[in-house]
């Protein structure tokens, strides 16, 4: 739920999935826009796109929230949406297409934001499907899965 308004640099994310712990990443820029990876407009693979706030979170704006980020590990909002909209524009190169263990919404938005391309989903899943339980690697895996088809 956004308990506040987002301000303009903000990492937000939502709940996309049935799949627990699945969330959508993205930079919001203002004007009720958010630069993410879509597919909405592109086909089948996802690729950077500045949506209205609605298509992102499809639909389910009380679910959007905040990621909140330590000031130190920051850079400033100028400086994220600076960055949000280079990439924006750069959305062809094919070191910036999607893929959900080198480049997801949570990576993009993670670089954006801090400069650091990380992606706390793909580390948490991946982690857990090297754990010894065959039960915890099948869910491991829907997990990544479903990471890659949610947006």
């Amino acid at each position: 739920m956004i308990e506040t308004k987002p301000k303009k640099g903000d990492h937000i994310t939502v709940d996309v999935s049935w799949f627990p712990l699945v969330e959508h990443h993205g930079i919001y820029v203002g004007d009720n826009y958010v630069i993410h990876f879509s597919k909405e407009h592109f086909g089948a693979t996802p690729v950077i796109d500045k949506t209205r706030m609605e298509d992102f979170a499809k639909g389910r704006l009380d679910k959007v929230i905040i990621v909140p980020h330590p000031v130190s590990d920051s850079l400033s909002p100028d400086q994220v949406m600076e960055r949000a909209e280079k990439l924006l524009m750069l959305r062809e190169n094919p070191k910036l297409l999607y893929q959900f263990r080198e480049f997801n919404c949570e990576h993009f938005a993670n670089l954006c934001k801090t400069g650091h391309p990380i992606s706390k989903q793909v580390d948490n899943a991946e982690h857990t499907s090297e754990l010894s339980s065959p039960f915890l690697k099948v869910l491991a895996a829907i997990g990544l899965a479903v990471l890659g088809e949610s947006l």
